[in-house]
């Protein structure tokens, strides 16, 4: 991908060298690889705009902003009204361009061990990606996607969430045909506000769910989510007994 091209998807004017061509994204411009582009986000205690000139010189070749900012730097610039909403846009974007499969990970607890392993199993017999450490929230997983390897065969993404509705927007970004559950517990009770919210929270995760589609989950937990019966797979969460695995590629 290059400048122009990233101009056209975000339906934003460039100003600097439009050929530059883009390696990855970033939020973060103490990270910052040298060739991606900085995403100037706005928080509540950093504001990324200030960072632009950081993120330059310490490579990168363009930042997303909201603002006109001035920057050192030969680096592109690009004007949107959103920076959280140029990252997903950028991530519909890669997603739409990934041909292989994706499986999603909700749940209360164990989602990116669960994720790591899945990894592991997966990547032993074919290309693999998966999101990196715990990045799993509303900006987490679109960075992830934003980076994502559209020439592996699988993507193993986990998808976190504090109160109802986060699950959904993460679903219907990533598009996951095999969804799991790792486990519904009491973690987020703070914020979700009731064990049945947790519940049909992380069960967001099967919005669209429909032919061809996997759901694999606590066997006690079925009964919480209308899905069809011959594509749900359920584990018993009680003492664990040595099951077989079989992987077609």
């Amino acid at each position: 991908m290059r400048g122009e091209e990233l101009a056209r998807i975000l339906r934003a004017k460039i100003k600097g060298d439009a050929r530059a061509k883009i390696r990855g994204f970033s939020i973060d411009s103490r990270k910052i690889k040298e060739g991606e582009v900085f995403i100037a986000l706005k928080g509540e205690r950093y504001d990324g705009h200030d960072f632009v000139s950081d993120a330059f010189r310490r490579g990168a070749v363009g930042a997303v902003c909201e603002r006109e900012v001035f920057a050192k730097g030969k680096g592109f610039l690009l004007k949107v009204s959103s920076t959280r909403e140029a990252l997903w846009e950028i991530a519909r974007y890669r997603r739409a361009s990934f041909r292989g499969e994706v499986i999603g990970v909700a749940g209360s607890v164990g989602k990116t061990t669960t994720k790591e392993l899945l990894y592991h199993l997966l990547s032993s017999v074919s290309r693999t990606f998966r999101s990196e450490g715990n990045l799993n929230s509303q900006i987490g997983l679109p960075l992830v996607l934003s980076n994502m390897d559209t020439e592996a065969n699988f993507a193993v993404l986990e998808m976190g969430a504090s109160r109802r509705g986060e699950v959904l927007r993460l679903t219907q970004l990533a598009r996951p045909r095999v969804r799991l559950i790792t486990a519904i517990g009491e973690e987020h009770l703070e914020s979700f506000g009731t064990l049945r919210d947790v519940i049909e929270g992380n069960g967001e995760i099967f919005h669209g769910f429909s032919e061809g589609d996997f759901a694999v989950l606590p066997a006690h937990l079925k009964k919480h989510y209308p899905l069809p019966e011959g594509q749900v797979i359920t584990f018993w969460e009680g003492e664990l007994k040595p099951t077989r695995v079989e992987v077609s590629v």
